[in-house]
């Protein structure tokens, strides 16, 4: 799929409301990135706090009920952003997606809500795309196959902008920040992607693992044994080195700890190596997989009890669903 091409898929003309897309999420952020801000452009905008608050508001009223509606009147005064009733693929994943129009004018990201999370106790984040290269493209693969209760996409180069303006993990007053702040719970952990360069980073593990404190916590050390024993090599953070990439400054996670308490986020640091061989990654998001397993048919009969309730033409039809679902369990791919 062309850059063209996606332009005309998420943008034709018409009607107000919120605008269908069936695009594979891997697809979507590969074309979506061209057109972010790079590096030096000054592309990137401060949002004002009255922006912060709109874009709040929207994404409230999107997790909270789907309220389209109310989301699209708080987004009003920005019409270079709209929301999409977005499918990853068809028949995939449904999403409401709070979405930068092309071209992109404010730099503020591309946002992820849920409509039939899979695991809604995980949240993919990917805060640096274009500076970490292709980090974004694994954190989507991430949030495609695990199915997240959000996936955030920040929309510019950490470097856009100067002073760290456009940095998400360090600007504590941007959209990203904001949506990160309105799916975290008490129940959840944020999952960021980040990614380095081998060849800057010499005798760096490929996955460094990190809680944003010296204590990685037990997810932390049961993941880094998973994927070591899965042959990728895997260092906890503990404050005693590797620290330039140790997490310890993130606001997302000290957000994160603020609000819920520590063990609710987890920064993942990949060498290149992980990022440009596909079953290097995989070995990451199988163990994601496997830490936070997906109820039984929650892909191929997503919400059955949901369905079954919200079917008011008979309860024994939802009640066939819900059976067939407990029937058939789905296999895990070797």
């Amino acid at each position: 799929m062309g850059a063209g091409l996606l332009v005309g898929l998420l943008f034709p003309a018409t009607a107000l409301g919120a605008r269908q897309l069936s695009v594979p999420l891997v697809d979507y952020v590969t074309e979506i990135r061209i057109f972010m801000p790079g590096d030096g452009s000054n592309g990137y905008v401060v949002p004002t706090s009255e922006e912060r608050a709109a874009f709040t508001a929207a994404a409230t009223a999107l997790v909270a009920k789907g309220d389209v509606a109310r989301a699209e009147q708080a987004l009003a005064p920005y019409p270079w952003f709209e929301i999409l009733d977005y499918r990853d693929g068809t028949g995939g994943a449904p999403y409401w997606v709070i979405a930068e129009k092309t071209p992109l004018a404010r730099g503020w990201g591309f946002y992820f809500f849920a409509r039939a999370a899979s695991r809604d106790a995980l949240i993919i984040e990917a805060p640096h795309p274009l500076a970490d290269r292709d980090s974004e493209l694994l954190a989507a693969r991430a949030a495609s196959e695990l199915r997240p209760a959000a996936f955030l996409l920040a929309g510019a180069h950490r470097y856009a902008d100067g002073g760290r303006a456009s940095d998400m993990t360090h600007a504590t007053y941007s959209i990203f920040q904001s949506m990160h702040e309105v799916v975290t719970t008490a129940s959840r952990v944020a999952v960021q992607i980040h990614g380095f360069s081998s060849a800057t980073h010499p005798g760096y593990p490929e996955l460094l693992l990190s809680s944003g404190t010296t204590v990685p916590g037990p997810a932390a050390e049961q993941i880094c044994t998973v994927v070591t024993d899965q042959g990728l090599g895997c260092t906890l953070f503990t404050g005693t080195a590797f620290a330039p990439l140790g997490a310890q400054t993130n606001v997302q996670g000290a957000f994160s700890r603020q609000a819920a308490g520590d063990g609710h986020f987890l920064h993942f640091e990949t060498a290149d190596t992980v990022r440009d061989e596909a079953p290097r990654g995989e070995i990451i998001i199988r163990a994601l997989a496997d830490h936070w397993p997906a109820p039984v048919g929650s892909h191929g009969c997503a919400h059955a009890a949901t369905g079954r309730a919200a079917l008011d033409w008979g309860w024994l039809i939802g009640y066939g669903v819900l059976w067939a679902c407990r029937r058939w369990r789905p296999r895990r791919k070797a």
